[in-house]
């Protein structure tokens, strides 16, 4: 999923940067624990979802009833629908050079932790930039990353995929594969090769699944399957369209815009 433009959405609110802004938007099916801070730049999202104290740095985006657990860094993300993420995940980390003089970000701006040290001001380099943060980071539907799992920038986590807690993610993962290890390798597929391929086809993610109005065997993954498929041949399955809002940090770095789209 891509971030949407901002045309056609309309400005709900100015949020100020600290706690107060947090009671608005659970009202707007944003969960958050820390303050509106933890929004580095926009984030795009579906309602209802559960950011805990997880950081976001960059443009982000996150579909509906995904929760991230605490501690957990995002950076320049796009996060599909249903996904389980753990306390203590970082999507696409920041990366440092390692054919400079230093793998240190003075020679690049990097930081601004050290601003009101004049020795600092001495070493920065305001001149050069590095390229390596730059990747854009997928994950897909119904995705379950477990603890402290780092899942390196511009990889692609396919539609349902399992990475095992602390597993090093540095290639993309397969749709419904379950990956582990340092670096992570693939261990088994949930399911074999034509449900998987049915699974993709139907997208069940982007179905509003009523089990009050249509019982289905979600424990049986064939007749699940059978069964959701029946119901959109015969028009009894709605598509699943939840409200979608866009958080925009300002360029004076002291305020937020929500908006509805």
């Amino acid at each position: 999923m891509k971030l949407n433009s901002e045309a056609g959405m309309q400005l709900l609110s100015e949020l100020s940067p600290d706690k107060h802004a947090l009671p608005l938007l659970l009202q707007h099916g944003l969960q958050a624990s820390a303050n509106i801070q933890q929004i580095g730049k926009s984030l795009d999202y579906e309602a209802s979802v559960r950011l805990s104290t997880a950081v976001l740095i960059g443009d982000c985006r996150i579909g509906a009833f995904t929760y991230i657990g605490g501690g957990s860094e995002i950076r320049k993300a796009s996060i599909g629908r249903f996904c389980s993420i753990a306390a203590n995940v970082a999507i696409g980390p920041a990366e440092h050079p390692v054919d400079w003089l230093s793998s240190h970000p003075f020679q690049f701006d990097g930081v601004r932790y050290f601003d009101d040290d004049k020795n600092w001001q001495t070493f920065i380099n305001h001149e050069l930039k590095f390229r390596g943060n730059s990747a854009y980071t997928e994950v897909g539907n119904d995705v379950w990353i477990g603890r402290n799992v780092i899942i390196k920038q511009g990889v692609k986590i396919g539609n349902g995929a399992i990475i095992a807690g602390g597993a090093f993610v540095s290639k993309d993962v397969p749709d419904y594969a379950i990956m582990g290890g340092i670096p992570a390798r693939l261990i088994r597929y949930r399911f074999d090769s034509e449900i998987i391929e049915i699974l993709n086809e139907i997208e069940w993610w982007n179905y509003k699944i009523d089990s009050s109005k249509n019982p289905i065997n979600l424990s049986d993954i064939r007749l699940s399957i059978d069964q959701i498929i029946s119901l959109i041949n015969k028009g009894e399955i709605k598509k699943f369209n939840p409200k979608n809002y866009f958080i925009n940090k300002n360029n004076d770095e002291n305020s937020f815009q929500l908006f509805r789209k």
